[in-house]
């Protein structure tokens, strides 16, 4: 009697517990992923040998050292900063909204401050201005 052996079948792997991996490191990507639009222009704040932890600020200013300003993600002269400022202001509707100025650190201190000093005029009244923590 003749005995005929089947052909080795081919095994085939599961894909499931890949596509598992797949599915868990697409998760995680994007809940540590910070998503947030580019901004105008690149800015180096200067080093300050305290720092405070508070970061409460919703809205932040960017002044670049050739003095041009920014606010959500738009290059702004200052008084159409000052009205853009005020109409986001007056939508907060009694909140208190904290303000950020983000300012290059190369930038002329006379102009920090008439920024600072024309957002004071547009109604903030929480303002911050962005540093980095230096080698004390």
């Amino acid at each position: 009697m003749r005995c005929s052996v089947p052909p080795p079948r081919r095994v085939r792997e599961p894909i499931a517990p890949l596509i598992d991996v797949v599915f868990l490191l697409l998760i995680f990507f994007m809940l540590v992923g910070v998503i947030a639009p580019p901004e105008p222009f690149a800015v180096e704040p200067p080093a300050a040998e305290r720092a405070s932890a508070e970061g409460g600020g919703q809205l932040t200013i960017l002044l670049a050292a050739d003095g041009r300003l920014a606010f959500e993600g738009m290059e702004l002269d200052l008084p159409m900063l000052q009205a853009r400022l005020g109409e986001r202001l007056a939508e907060a509707e009694g909140r208190e909204v904290g303000v950020e100025l983000k300012a290059d650190a190369t930038v002329a201190s006379g102009r920090v401050i008439a920024v600072l000093d024309a957002l004071r005029a547009a109604g903030v009244e929480r303002l911050g201005l962005l540093t980095v923590r230096g080698n004390p």
